[in-house]
């Protein structure tokens, strides 16, 4: 039975093929390198016997890591076989698609890569800083806004990715939302608490009541990086998409085959680790369909969809990172 590698930029996630989750996760806050290097998690991946490997690595990964990871893999762990592969077309392949628009939103940024027939069309990959570290700073900046006291021991950084996996929400309409708060009213389906828990050294705990719309106004960043002050929100090249739907756009305007953008808008697939925010599918779908007829002239606005692996499978985030 074959052992599925996922080679992420904040983790890399391995697990046999017919396995519903992920066997072994291990993090790479100094970035994906580290993770080659470390001889331990390959120790534990594949141990005293030789396996049949399929390595899933980012899309821009260069030839030369590629050599590495197979010389580090036939040479120092005695690995059967190695099949490696672009993981956007494994997120294709686990939606049962060959021709997909994959929208990967990961730690370090957002890459949107088309996919037609199993091959990803690299000239119309699209990339954008606006991933979970952009989040993590904007919800921090919403947290100092709120006055919110934090435990010793528990960097800025910390804190937000703390907070924006318990808190974080897209708002199906922000201005909606945005004057519900004002006039004191609950969202009439909460999806997350408003309650958020830090701990820090020795244990000590606080509290964060999220009473000025936190979750939502952090999650908004992805489509209105002012919103939060995010990083990238002020780019020096105002010609680089910011917004996910922007991004979307962008890359498929780069297909000239009008027919094939449509197809692609049919299987939109988010992926890396902020696709399972609540409520980030309908709302990405929504915003698509408004310019869809801009890029995919003839097609109707219902064929667009999108969707994103389940919680816990391989090609699922290992956190909400």
């Amino acid at each position: 039975m074959a052992t599925v590698v996922d080679c992420g930029a904040y983790s890399f996630k391995a697990g046999h093929c017919m396995d519903s989750k992920p066997g072994i996760v291990k993090e790479c806050p100094f970035g994906f390198q580290e993770c080659l290097r470390d001889a331990r998690f390959w120790h534990s991946l594949i141990g005293q016997r030789s396996q049949d490997l399929i390595i899933s690595v980012p899309v821009w990964t260069c030839r030369k890591t590629k050599e590495s990871i197979c010389q580090l893999l036939f040479e120092d762990f005695a690995a059967k076989s190695i099949c490696m592969v672009s993981s956007a077309f494994l997120v294709g392949l686990a939606a049962r698609s060959s021709t997909a628009l994959v929208v990967d939103i990961g730690a370090t940024g957002t890459t949107v890569t088309p996919v037609e027939d199993g091959y990803p069309l690299t000239e119309c990959i699209v990339h954008g800083s606006l991933g979970g570290n952009a989040l993590d700073v904007a919800m921090f900046q919403l947290l100092q806004d709120a006055g919110a006291a934090l435990p010793d021991g528990l960097s800025g950084a910390e804190a937000g990715k703390i907070a924006k996996e318990q808190l974080a929400w897209v708002a199906q309409d922000f201005t909606l939302e945005l004057q519900k708060l004002r006039r004191m009213e609950v969202p009439s389906q909460p999806p997350k608490p408003s309650m958020c828990d830090f701990v820090g050294t020795g244990g000590k705990r606080c509290v964060f009541q999220a009473s000025r719309g936190e979750g939502f106004k952090c999650a908004e960043c992805l489509f209105d990086p002012t919103v939060c002050r995010a990083p990238g929100a002020a780019s020096t090249m105002p010609q680089t998409p910011q917004t996910l739907p922007e991004m979307v756009l962008a890359s498929l305007r780069l297909q000239s085959n009008i027919n094939v953008r449509g197809q692609l808008l049919q299987n939109v697939i988010l992926a890396g680790g902020m696709s399972q925010l609540p409520g980030l599918q309908e709302r990405l779908a929504t915003e698509i369909r408004h310019c869809s007829r801009w890029v995919a002239p003839g097609q109707s606005q219902e064929i667009v969809k999108v969707c994103a692996p389940k919680p816990g499978s391989i090609q699922a985030p290992a956190t909400d990172r």
